[in-house]
């Protein structure tokens, strides 16, 4: 993972910083704190999560699986006492139906979690100052190895006191 990343002593540079970036098409950002900042978190916020597609993608294979499930075991060993009635009727498969629709769609989720929110952050390693934690704050830009000499032009007109190439 290539990218620069700038030290700055002042808040507001980072802002603009931060609200300048986008405007140049680096979207990869991530910002460094010495303490917990809302405003710095929602300029850098990557969007809605894709775990809510997994939860519907699981949702609707359980639901699948459970009919399939439950059709296909009637087949297989039908009932000849049946009162008149049909074979495959959906309400009491239903039930089923609902069961696999929920677990599949939880384990989904977990598991989407697992990936979007864990594992796939601890694989990513950014680099990091020391200084984050004594009063200046980072920006890491993720770009290519073409790209890094514009991000730190352009980071040296921010304000960044100091940048570091990875």
């Amino acid at each position: 993972m290539k990218g620069v990343l700038g030290i700055f002593e002042d808040r507001e540079d980072l802002v603009r910083a931060l609200k300048e970036a986008p405007g140049q098409g680096w979207t990869q950002l991530e910002a460094f704190s010495p303490y917990p900042d809302q405003e710095l978190y929602e300029l850098v916020e990557p969007g809605k999560s894709p775990v809510r597609w997994m939860t519907l993608l699981g949702g609707l294979t359980g639901g699948i699986c459970g009919l399939a499930l439950t059709i296909w075991t009637t087949l297989q060993w039908p009932l000849l006492i049946t009162g008149g009635k049909p074979l495959i009727s959906l309400p009491p498969f239903l039930v089923i139906v609902f069961e696999l629709t929920i677990l599949f769609g939880a384990l989904a989720t977990v598991t989407g979690f697992l990936y979007w929110g864990i594992l796939r952050r601890l694989f990513r390693s950014l680099p990091y100052d020391s200084r984050f934690s004594q009063g200046h704050f980072g920006l890491w830009i993720e770009c290519s190895e073409g790209e890094t000499q514009q991000v730190i032009e352009w980071i040296k007109k921010t304000g960044a006191t100091e940048w570091k190439e990875h």
